[in-house]
């Protein structure tokens, strides 16, 4: 999260969206998905909510990839555009349907 967010401690973070930015989510434009899932999370005044950059999460050719805890969904081919909805669904604690994959237990 930007430095300019309230101050919410690991403990308070009830959600968390995990982007990948390994070279093939990347090039697929990761880091802007990141990037707009932050600014939609912050718009959307989500505290509890977290995004964070994290390595390969082995799902190359179906990126950008994001994985939602506690939910453990898997969000494959995560565009920009789909950042508002993610956010509005993080903070309620649910998950973006029309590209989500449980995820093996």
């Amino acid at each position: 999260m930007e430095k300019d967010a309230p101050a919410v401690s690991q403990t308070e973070l009830e959600q968390w969206a995990f982007v990948c930015e390994a070279s093939d989510c990347r090039s697929r434009g990761s880091s802007q998905v990141r990037d707009a899932l932050v600014r939609a999370v912050q718009a959307g005044g989500c505290p509890h909510v977290a995004v964070v950059r994290t390595g390969c999460l082995s799902l190359c050719g179906a990126g950008p990839a994001v994985v939602t805890y506690p939910n453990g969904d898997v969000h494959l081919r995560v565009e920009q555009s789909d950042a508002p909805e993610l956010a509005g669904q993080l903070a309620a604690g649910g998950s973006l349907r029309r590209r989500v994959v449980r995820a093996p237990q």
